[in-house]
């Protein structure tokens, strides 16, 4: 996209927080289909970084936060809200899609959701350089930890495919996941995956890739009582 004028202090009012460097920011907002073009850098760093900034920042406030609960428990709150499919809700929610800087197969065609996912970690990372550690907690903060408290109450969405598992476990059935169909392009990808229960087909599922349609199929397996 061409950046307006004054685009970054609308995006600053998103995200409420006010960047000393613009570049940083820009970069963030950068996909490398993008950025190859225009002999631009991509998020790609920044989200490496901001990966790692998330990860610490949310092991601290659920340590802290509840401080009787296992390892497992903790790491299965964070797993849930840290995955792609949250952080890319978190973006969808912020209305970020229209600052990505990207280029699209298709004319219309919006970043996937594993852009988005990244996206955010890239403005972690970004917020970190320019303004240091506390910022980036206050920014991580407000935009997940009401995402833990859900997660921790049982309110937040359902991992069907661990669900399915302690189903499978307990009645000692065994379960598999098949691919029934993938494709690949420069920009996406595309697949259907069977779920396999003691080796006949209950459902299937579509995603862009193997884990989203695995899910989709568990969830359909539970949603309509065919496990």
């Amino acid at each position: 996209m061409n950046y307006s004028k004054n685009w970054h202090k609308t995006l600053e009012k998103v995200l409420c927080y006010h960047m000393k460097n613009d570049e940083l920011l820009e970069t963030a907002l950068t996909h490398s289909s993008y950025a190859n073009i225009h002999k631009l850098p991509s998020y790609e760093r920044l989200e490496y970084l901001g990966d790692a900034i998330l990860s610490a920042i949310s092991r601290d406030f659920l340590y802290h936060k509840y401080p009787k609960l296992p390892e497992g428990e903790l790491t299965k709150i964070q797993s849930a809200v840290l995955s792609e499919r949250s952080l890319a809700e978190v973006a969808e929610e912020m209305h970020l899609v229209k600052f990505i800087q990207f280029i699209p197969e298709f004319e219309g065609q919006t970043p996937k959701r594993s852009i988005t996912a990244d996206i955010i970690e890239a403005i972690i990372g970004a917020i970190y350089l320019d303004g240091g550690l506390k910022s980036a907690k206050k920014f991580v903060l407000r935009i997940i930890a009401e995402k833990f408290e859900l997660a921790r109450s049982g309110k937040f969405f359902k991992d069907y495919i661990t669900e399915i598992n302690e189903i499978v476990q307990k009645n000692k059935w065994s379960v598999d996941y098949k691919v029934l169909k993938s494709s690949y392009d420069a920009h996406s990808s595309y697949f259907k995956m069977a779920l396999m229960l003691n080796g006949k087909q209950i459902s299937s599922g579509e995603g862009e890739n193997k884990k989203d349609a695995m899910r989709a199929a568990a969830e359909i397996a539970i949603k309509q009582g065919k496990i």
